[in-house]
């Protein structure tokens, strides 16, 4: 059969894409429709510019508005690590008006979402920055399992305009950020001990656990955490697990 055919247990995808922008969104949705098989990735940066550089490379050309997707086949099989040092701390709120076509929040629990998020974090709504939003993703619930998305900016002092897509009718809960280095060690040597030796690891970063790090001067302690396997690790603007998420650490254990 094709590969949309393959078994997930012994195949995994992998996705690079330019940015986390509606094309891409709808390149998840269209492999979710067509196959069980898990892709993982990530989008790539501009080194905090946001000036719309990013590119993605394909047989030694530069490509914009675009994503390359693989299908691997790891020999000894592999397993997937998802981590984020983000806990539940505020309300569970419902997106009562949102555009979705521009990912903007205008409403959450029938009130502004600026103005619910403000308060929801204990901060003035007027001097609200990247560095609240790093602090405090919204977190949507899977199964029970948290998925991170980031707020990037206010919109008319009401909206918030978001990283990933939103819908209206879903639900939302303010997190705060943690400890990356100790939460990634922790989450690491749990997944060790459970899958057993590991050959080598492709890591996602978000660019923001990135900065956290930088800020703390862990960056150090975070790379010695992966310095007894070959790794290969890349930042980005958003994270790949199913969907586009953000502010969260995938990875791929080869075994």
């Amino acid at each position: 059969g094709t590969w949309i055919d393959r078994d997930r247990r012994r195949y995994i995808g992998f996705m690079r894409g330019d940015s986390i922008a509606a094309f891409s969104e709808r390149v998840l949705d269209q492999v979710g429709e067509m196959t069980d098989v898990l892709f993982v990735g990530g989008f790539s940066g501009d080194d905090l510019k946001f000036d719309g550089s990013q590119r993605v490379m394909y047989r030694g050309k530069a490509y914009r508005n675009a994503a390359v997707l693989s299908l691997w086949k790891p020999r000894d099989g592999f397993s997937i690590l998802k981590t984020q040092a983000a806990e539940l701390s505020g309300p569970n709120m419902v997106i009562t008006r949102a555009d979705e076509a521009n990912r903007i929040i205008w409403e959450l629990d029938g009130e502004d979402a600026a103005a619910a998020y403000a308060r929801a974090i204990g901060r003035p709504r007027e001097t609200m920055d990247i560095l609240d939003f790093d602090e405090h993703p919204l977190a949507f619930m899977v199964d029970g399992e948290p998925f991170l998305q980031a707020v990037l900016k206010q919109v008319d002092g009401k909206g918030l305009q978001m990283f990933a897509s939103v819908r209206q009718g879903t639900r939302r809960t303010v997190t705060t950020a943690g400890d990356v280095l100790e939460t990634t060690r922790r989450a690491l040597a749990d997944k060790r001990r459970e899958t057993g030796d590991v050959s080598a690891i492709l890591h996602i970063n978000c660019s923001s656990r990135h900065t956290a790090l930088k800020n703390r001067n862990q960056l150090e302690g975070f790379a010695a955490l992966f310095g007894d396997v070959p790794c290969m690790a890349m930042s980005s603007y958003g994270e790949i697990d199913v969907g586009p998420i953000a502010e969260t650490s995938t990875m791929i254990l080869f075994k």
